[in-house]
């Protein structure tokens, strides 16, 4: 059945989003050094696996820029190259909050991050194909780790509704 079949998928290594590392630009880049800007698309990736719908395929990272650009732009030449069949983005957002409480004559200071996860899934094989399904997730937590897992595990169930019912 060709709906048993699972279809090549690109899911882009970029994981931070322009306000947060604008706002944040040591978070981030401490944050990248951890290994969390891969933590998120690999989670994402490992997520989309266990639908049973994708390959997931990964070009070499010499090409990713121009083959994006390629993708997004449509070029003459993106339509001779060979492409995956679709890509999805990603683009995580967290902010960092910091709360006081007053406890038992005690200052009580906690810090929690909201992570927000934004993917953008394009089908490459439609005449439309930069009309893109968004799916977001949100999250907070302690942890910025476990706050980006539970974004991840939100926006992946409501883009995989959305894709289900965009493309049966």
């Amino acid at each position: 059945k060709p709906s048993d079949l699972r279809v090549p998928l690109l899911v882009c290594p970029v994981a931070f989003g322009a306000k947060s590392m604008e706002q944040f630009p040591e978070v981030v880049a401490r944050f990248k050094q951890k290994g969390y800007g891969n933590a998120i698309w690999q989670t994402v990736e490992d997520k989309l696996y266990d639908t049973k719908r994708f390959t997931l395929v990964t070009p070499p990272e010499k090409q990713m820029r121009s083959m994006l650009e390629d993708i997004l732009g449509r070029t003459m030449d993106a339509k001779k190259k060979k492409l995956p069949e679709r890509i999805l983005l990603c683009n995580m957002n967290f902010f960092e909050v910091k709360t006081e409480s007053l406890r038992f004559a005690a200052v009580s200071k906690r810090t929690e991050y909201h992570a927000e996860l934004m993917l953008e899934y394009y089908n490459l094989e439609d005449e439309y194909s930069n009309v893109k399904i968004p799916a977001k997730g949100e999250a907070k937590d302690r942890d910025l780790l476990e706050a980006t897992s539970e974004a991840t595990a939100m926006a992946i169930e409501k883009l995989m509704e959305r894709i289900k019912e965009e493309e049966g």
